[in-house]
């Protein structure tokens, strides 16, 4: 890694280099030791009004699907289904009550929980280990809070997910 000691020197005294917002390097740094560790804002409530509303916002590498669910709780998720990691919203905004990964079908409802795995009745090779129909779209793993005084909507990604 390269050593940026005197590019640190040069913001720190008030003087941004150019070069500094297409490098890799310092990006790498800004994700491990930046947006790992904030929150970060993605939604403003009123972009989610009605029940089933919801908007697609990446954050990094990663896509989320900020929604108000059937009873009107605003939640944030992974947008990929857990069987093939295939995005399961491709819209950018829209209402919907359940969210279908176009690549075997897998379904998922506005609270990220699993409703369909479409031909799995009984375990298989194939599904064993795969979660079962009521398990999370890894909703747990995204911190959602909205602000009483402005109704925004911020996750926190964290640099090591939780194991459990």
């Amino acid at each position: 890694m390269t050593d940026h000691s005197s590019v640190f020197a040069d913001v720190r005294r008030g003087m941004i280099p150019a070069h500094i917002y297409n490098d890799a390097e310092i990006f790498a740094l800004e994700k491990e030791r930046l947006f790992s560790r904030a929150w970060v804002f993605v939604a403003h409530e009123s972009e989610i009004p009605h029940n089933g509303d919801y908007v697609v916002r990446r954050v990094l590498d990663d896509s989320f699907i900020i929604t108000r669910d059937s009873e009107g709780v605003v939640r944030a998720m992974f947008n990929m289904c857990l069987h093939r990691g295939m995005q399961v919203c491709r819209a950018e905004l829209g209402n919907a009550s359940n969210f279908r990964c176009p690549y075997h079908g897998w379904t998922y409802r506005n609270d990220g929980r699993i409703t369909g795995l479409p031909f799995h009745r009984e375990p298989t090779a194939a599904t064993r280990g795969s979660p079962k129909p009521g398990s999370p779209c890894y909703p747990h793993r995204i911190w959602a809070a909205t602000t009483g005084c402005c109704s925004s909507v911020w996750i926190r990604t964290p640099s090591r997910w939780p194991t459990t």
